[in-house]
């Protein structure tokens, strides 16, 4: 059993697209859950306000895209988190080649999805994290999810939508019965 929230790191190329976007839509989608999110890049741009598409994707799903402001994975980000969610194979490789103590919390963000429908919805006194990983497969460069950036309002839609439809499927897996 986890004695404090469960902390989820979405972690992308630059952190100005799928990344924040998936921080700050997961806080609208695990609002009153027991569980912190942040995010990352594992390369590019640090202090990069969030890009137009996205943030735009924000404000249809009525959520406020904010003063987000990109940043660079850091070690004590690695640390902080119980799982590191990446959107695409390279990212998590990128990860266990810069933080290899890390390989039992790093997971591509579709196979962590997939794990925790499978996983299903934990008991009060359960770990979720612990039945998420115990279902868990070998990650897939078949379930990358596809940068938006530079590409215009569809391909953000559609990132978009995958992202919505994977946190979706995470939150009953680490949400606890009483």
């Amino acid at each position: 059993m986890i004695d404090r929230p469960l902390r989820l790191l979405f972690v992308c190329s630059a952190n100005i697209c799928r990344s924040p976007f998936a921080e700050v839509l997961a806080r609208q989608t695990f609002a009153g859950l027991d569980v912190e999110v942040s995010s990352a890049g594992v390369r590019g741009f640090d202090d990069h306000a969030m890009d137009a598409e996205m943030a735009q994707q924000l404000r249809l799903r009525g959520t406020d895209p904010g003063q987000f402001s990109s940043r660079l994975l850091s070690r004590s980000d690695v640390e902080w988190a119980d799982a590191v969610l990446t959107f695409e194979f390279r990212q998590h490789m990128k990860v266990l080649d810069s933080h290899p103590d890390a390989r039992n919390k790093v997971f591509g963000l579709a196979q962590f999805a997939r794990a925790a429908e499978l996983a299903g919805r934990p008991s009060s006194s359960q770990n979720p994290l612990e039945r998420i990983r115990a279902v868990l497969r070998p990650d897939s460069m078949s379930d990358d999810i596809a940068d938006p950036y530079r590409r215009g309002p569809k391909p953000a839609a559609l990132c978009a939508r995958q992202i919505e439809q994977l946190l979706g499927r995470i939150a009953p897996a680490i949400s606890r019965s009483v």
